[in-house]
């Protein structure tokens, strides 16, 4: 997912495999060959590049988030300096965790997505029903804008909690291009805007 929205991921968190995985980030039960997952080694954080600011990828322990659960992982983000952030937790978060979440993306300084881990079990933009989403930079979207004569307004819509608008981390007011093959065109191109 972090590929895909444009972030360079160190080779240390890459995985190619079953064992792999395992080797990395689970410990072993003493006297079976059943793994727990140590979500403790699964941070992943991903510095500033041209085009995108500091992320923090953070596997909660808690099965349900909690507001000092948060806090801890608000904590993490401010001392790696990073402003957007991205939470995967295992059960539920509690409604004042959502309450501080929400508060805490409108006062303008953190970018907070949470992602239950059952959504994240398969690549959602790798479905076969799924034509292919391409996000625009403020750039493609004036001139695609420009060459269509149009206005935001006149756009087709996607909703921000769309799976593929929150797998990309789509904001209102960016742009998708969206790539469908077509038997008669051979590819069918349209555009939404995200609200």
């Amino acid at each position: 997912m972090l590929i895909d929205r444009g972030y360079i991921i160190d080779e240390s968190v890459t995985v190619s495999s079953l064992d792999d995985f395992l080797t990395k980030f689970c410990v072993q039960n003493p006297g079976g060959n059943d793994y727990k997952v140590n979500k403790k080694t699964m941070t992943i954080y991903c510095p500033d590049t041209a085009h995108r600011s500091a992320i923090l990828v953070q596997f909660c322990e808690e099965p349900k988030i909690s507001s000092s659960s948060l806090k801890d992982l608000v904590g993490l983000a401010r001392a790696r300096e990073a402003k957007s952030m991205i939470v995967v937790y295992a059960d539920s978060i509690s409604p004042i965790a959502k309450r501080g979440v929400s508060q805490l993306n409108n006062a303008g300084g953190y970018n907070i997505e949470m992602f239950f881990e059952g959504e994240l079990m398969f690549n959602v933009t790798k479905h076969e029903l799924v034509p292919r989403h391409v996000p625009l930079s403020s750039d493609e979207k004036k001139d695609m804008l420009g060459a269509f004569k149009l206005r935001d307004s006149q756009l087709p819509r996607i909703s921000v909690s769309d799976p593929v608008s929150r797998y990309f981390g789509m904001q209102r007011g960016q742009v998708f291009k969206i790539i469908r093959p077509s038997e008669t065109a051979g590819e069918y191109i349209t555009y939404r805007l995200v609200v």
